[in-house]
C-alpha cells in the first residue's frame, strides 16, 4: 500500500499533463485555467473592495468613460440614440460626440449602460475581467483552429489575454473591446478564405462600420496584409485570388451600406474634426524620421513588461504610460524568436517571414509606417500595436511547437539568447540608469527569464519527460501572467470606492443645482470655476455647461474655441471651457450661473445661492436663448484680430461664413469703432435687450420667442451643425455659420418664433 502511495505521487505530474492533453480538458479545462487567472487577477475588483477607475495618467477611465456611461445610465433612452445632446459640452449629435457613440454595437457598453448608475463604478471592473476571459478564450479558438495543439493554444492564449495590449489599455474601455473583437475577425477572415462565404466579412465589417469610421479603415487595412499573406502562403492560384478580391470588395461594399446610417454621419463628422485634420499638421514634420533613441530604448524594455520603465504618473519613458508601445506579450516569445534561425524553411517561408520582420521593425523605428497605419492622422502605437504583436505570437506557437514540445531546442543559441536578454536587463538596470527603470520588476523577470532557460535546458536533454515539462511550462506561464499582470491592475492608483467618488463628483453641486432648478424652469447653462473631477463633472452632476473632455468633440465647437484663442493646434480640442474670467463669452453661450469656491466680484454677477464651500452667482446678461444681430462681416475679414479685439467685435457685429441678406453689412471702420468704443456694461445689456424669450429646449427641437418686429440675423449659442432645420414662423429657413461655429438664421420683420428642429437624416445628404 506504502509503494503504490509513493508511485501515485511520482506520477501525479505525468497524470496531470495527461488530463491537460485530454480532449475532455479542451472546453472545461481551458475554461477554468482562464477562470482562475483573471479571477485572481482582478480579485479586488469582483470582490467590490476597489473600483476599476484608475486616477494617474490611466484616468480616462475615470474622468472620461465613467462620466459618459453614468450619463447613459441615468439618460439613455431609445429615441435619444437619433438625437441632439446639450449636455456634451457645447452640444454635438449622441451618436457622434461621446464613447457611447459605442453603444450601438458594444455589448460592454450596454451592459454598463443597463447597470444601476449607483454600482456603475464596480460592475466596470466586472466588465474589464469580462474582456479578459473572453479575449483569451477567442484568442485560443483561433490559434487552435490554425492547427496547433491545445496545449500550444492554450499558452498563446494566456500570452494574448494578459499581454500589456489588454491589461494596460483596459483603461480605455474600448481598446479592451477591440482584443475581444479581433480573434473574431481572424477567424473570419481565415474561413473566408477557405469557404468564400461573403458574410463572414459582411458581420465583421459592419460591425466595424457601426463601431467608427476610424476603426472601420484601420481593421480595413490590417485585413488586407493578413488575406494577402494568407493567399501568398496558401499558394492560391491567380484565378482564386481574383475571386478573393472581388467576393471581399463585395462583402465590404454590402456592409458599409447597410451600415450606412451610422458610417456616412460619423464619416463626414470625423473628416471635418481637428483631431484628423490638425493632428496631421501637428506632426508633419516628424512623419517621415526615425524615432529616437529614448523611444527605442522604451520599446525595447516594455517587450519585458509594462511596468519596466515604472507605471501610472511616475512612468519614465518617452511619451506616457498609455500611449508609448505596449509590447508585452509574455517572457516565452523573446527567449524562442532566435530558435527560428536553425528551422529548415522553403523559400516561400523565407520570403513571408522576412517581410513580416521588416514591416514590425519598421513599424517601430519609422513614424511614417504608424502614420500610414493610422490612417494618416497620427503616429499613434494605439491600437495598430496589436497588429504587430499578433504576428510574433504566431511565430511563437510554430516554434514553440517545433522546437520547445519536440526537445529540438538549438541549446547555444538559446543560451547566448537568455544570456544577451539578462545583459539588456542588467544594463538598463544597474548600470544605464538614466531612464529610471524599475528594480523591483527587472529582477523578477530575470529570474523568470532564468527559470524557463533551464525548462528549455532540461528538455533539450530530456532530462524532462514531455508531460512533467508541460505542467511545470503552464505553471511558469500563469505564474508570470498573474505576477507581472498583478503590478499592471493592481498595483496603480484607483478610487478607493463610492466614499472616494463622493468626495469628488459628488461633492455637493447636486444639492445647488436642485436649488437652482427648484425656481428656474428655464433653460440655461451652468459653469464652474473648479473642477470636481473633470471636464465632464456636468454628466453626473446634471447641468448643461461649455466643458468637455471627449476624443471626437464637435469640429464647429472646436473651431470656435480655436479662433477665440482658447485652445490651440495641440490635442488640447479634446477639451475645452469657457473661463468664468471670459465674462463676454459666458454671456454669449449663455451662462447664467456660476458656482464658485471664491468670492466673485465681476460685473453682473450677485450670489443667489451659498452651502459650506460653494457659492452660486447669477449672471444677468446671459443670453442662452439666443440674441439678434442686425450688423454682420465676412470671418474672412477679421482674419488680421487678435483674439481680445475679436471678442469684442462679435458682441456687435456678426461673424459670418457667407453674406446674409437679413443684416446689414459692416466694414472694417464699423470694426475699429466697435473695438474703441468697447464697454462691457453697455454690450451685454444690449445683447440682453435684444435676446429671445424662452420657448423650448429638448433633445431635438430648439423654440425661442422672437420679441422684436425689426428683423436681423438671429444669433443661437448652439453649434452649427447638418442636422438642424431651422424654420420661422413654421417656414423653413436655411441655416446661417455664425461667429465661427454657432448657429444662425435670418429674421424676417414681424417674425415670431424660431424652430430649430434636429433632423439626423441630413447627414445623408451631400
Amino acid at each position: 500500500m506504502k509503494h503504490t502511495l509513493v508511485c501515485n505521487k511520482l506520477l501525479l505530474p505525468l497524470k496531470l499533463s495527461r488530463i491537460l492533453q485530454s480532449s475532455k480538458f479542451r472546453v472545461v479545462g481551458i475554461i477554468l485555467v482562464h477562470l482562475a487567472l483573471s479571477i485572481f487577477l482582478f480579485r479586488e475588483y469582483l470582490s467590490g473592495s476597489r473600483a476599476f477607475l484608475y486616477t494617474d495618467v490611466a484616468q480616462d477611465i475615470y474622468l472620461n468613460q465613467y462620466p459618459n456611461l453614468y450619463w447613459a445610465s441615468e439618460n439613455l433612452t431609445i429615441s435619444n440614440l437619433l438625437s441632439w445632446q446639450n449636455a456634451f459640452g457645447l452640444g454635438t449629435p449622441f451618436l457622434f460626440g461621446s464613447l457611447l457613440r459605442l453603444s450601438v454595437v458594444d455589448p460592454f457598453i450596454l451592459i454598463a449602460i443597463l447597470s444601476d448608475s449607483n454600482y456603475l463604478i464596480y460592475t466596470i471592473g466586472l466588465i474589464a475581467w469580462m474582456k479578459v476571459v473572453i479575449a483569451g478564450l477567442l484568442f485560443y479558438l483561433y490559434i487552435a483552429k490554425k492547427g496547433f495543439s491545445r496545449y500550444t493554444s492554450l499558452i498563446i492564449s494566456i500570452l494574448y489575454g494578459y499581454s500589456g495590449q489588454m491589461l494596460v489599455r483596459l483603461g480605455w474601455f474600448h481598446y479592451g473591446t477591440e482584443m475581444v473583437f479581433l480573434p473574431l475577425l481572424l477567424l473570419c477572415l481565415d474561413y473566408f478564405v477557405i469557404t468564400q462565404r461573403k458574410h463572414l466579412i459582411i458581420l465583421p465589417f459592419l460591425w466595424l462600420a457601426l463601431y467608427h469610421p476610424f476603426h472601420f479603415f484601420v481593421y480595413l487595412l490590417f485585413s488586407l496584409i493578413y488575406l494577402g499573406f494568407s493567399c501568398f502562403f496558401k499558394r492560391i492560384s491567380q484565378i482564386n485570388l481574383i475571386v478573393v478580391i472581388r467576393n471581399f470588395s463585395l462583402s465590404l461594399i454590402i456592409a458599409a451600406v447597410i451600415g450606412s446610417f451610422v458610417f456616412l454621419p460619423n464619416l463626414r463628422f470625423l473628416l471635418e474634426s481637428p483631431r484628423i485634420t490638425s493632428a496631421s499638421l501637428l506632426v508633419a514634420k516628424k512623419i517621415w524620421k526615425f524615432t529616437d533613441r529614448k523611444t527605442n530604448v522604451t520599446t525595447i524594455l516594455r517587450f519585458f513588461s509594462n511596468d519596466i520603465m515604472r507605471k501610472g504618473d511616475f512612468y519614465s519613458g518617452s511619451e506616457n504610460y498609455l500611449e508609448d508601445s505596449i509590447n508585452y506579450i509574455g517572457l516565452l516569445p523573446l527567449l524562442i524568436f532566435t530558435q527560428f534561425s536553425i528551422l529548415k524553411r522553403s523559400r516561400r517561408q523565407i520570403i513571408l517571414s522576412s517581410v513580416i520582420v521588416f514591416l514590425i521593425i519598421a513599424y517601430f523605428s519609422f513614424n511614417g509606417l504608424r502614420f500610414i497605419m493610422n490612417i494618416f492622422s497620427y503616429p499613434y502605437y494605439k491600437t495598430t500595436t496589436i497588429f504587430v504583436l499578433f504576428p510574433i505570437l504566431i511565430l511563437t506557437a510554430y516554434l514553440f511547437e517545433k522546437t520547445v514540445l519536440t526537445g529540438k531546442i538549438r541549446r547555444s543559441v538559446l543560451t547566448i539568447n537568455a544570456l544577451f536578454l539578462i545583459l539588456i536587463l542588467y544594463f538598463y538596470g544597474y548600470i544605464q540608469k538614466v531612464y529610471s527603470v524599475n528594480l523591483s520588476i527587472i529582477n523578477p523577470v530575470i529570474v523568470l527569464l532564468l527559470v524557463y532557460y533551464f525548462l528549455f535546458l532540461l528538455r533539450s536533454y530530456r532530462i524532462l519527460q514531455s508531460g512533467l515539462f508541460n505542467l511545470m511550462l503552464i505553471s511558469v506561464v500563469c505564474l508570470e501572467a498573474v505576477y507581472l499582470g498583478d503590478v499592471t491592475i493592481n498595483q496603480r492608483k484607483t478610487i478607493s470606492g463610492t466614499k472616494s467618488l463622493v468626495s469628488t463628483y459628488f461633492d455637493g453641486t447636486h444639492e445647488l443645482l436642485n436649488r437652482i432648478n427648484s425656481y428656474d424652469k428655464t433653460y440655461y447653462r451652468v459653469e464652474k470655476n473648479f473642477q470636481s473631477a473633470s471636464f465632464n463633472d456636468n454628466l453626473i452632476q446634471g447641468y448643461n455647461g461649455t466643458s468637455a473632455y471627449q476624443s471626437f468633440n464637435h469640429p464647429n465647437t472646436v473651431r470656435f474655441f480655436k479662433r477665440l484663442g482658447m485652445i490651440d493646434d495641440s490635442f488640447s480640442f479634446r477639451t475645452y471651457q469657457i473661463s468664468s474670467n471670459n465674462r463676454i463669452l459666458s454671456n454669449l453661450v449663455g451662462t447664467r450661473y456660476l458656482i464658485s469656491k471664491d468670492n466673485i466680484s465681476n460685473t453682473g454677477y450677485s450670489r443667489v445661492l451659498s452651502d459650506s464651500d460653494k457659492q452660486v452667482y447669477k449672471n444677468i446678461y446671459a443670453t442662452p436663448n439666443g440674441f439678434m444681430y442686425s450688423d454682420y462681416i465676412l470671418e474672412s475679414e477679421l482674419s488680421g484680430l487678435g483674439t481680445d479685439d475679436l471678442t469684442k467685435v462679435i458682441t456687435k457685429i456678426a461673424a459670418t461664413s457667407a453674406s446674409v441678406s437679413c443684416a446689414r453689412l459692416a466694414d472694417m471702420k464699423s470694426v475699429t469703432d466697435a473695438i474703441k468704443t468697447f464697454n462691457y456694461e453697455t454690450n451685454a445689456r444690449n445683447l440682453v435687450e435684444s435676446s429671445f424669450a424662452y420657448g423650448m429646449v429638448n433633445d431635438n427641437l430648439i423654440r425661442v420667442t422672437i420679441a422684436h418686429t425689426n428683423g436681423g440675423l438671429a444669433f443661437l449659442p448652439f453649434p452649427f451643425d447638418i442636422g438642424w432645420d431651422m424654420y420661422v414662423d413654421d417656414r423653413k429657413a436655411d441655416p446661417v455659420l455664425v461667429n465661427f461655429g454657432f448657429l444662425g438664421v435670418c429674421i424676417p420683420p414681424n417674425s415670431r418664433v424660431i424652430e430649430a428642429r434636429y433632423n439626423y437624416l441630413n447627414y445623408f445628404t451631400l
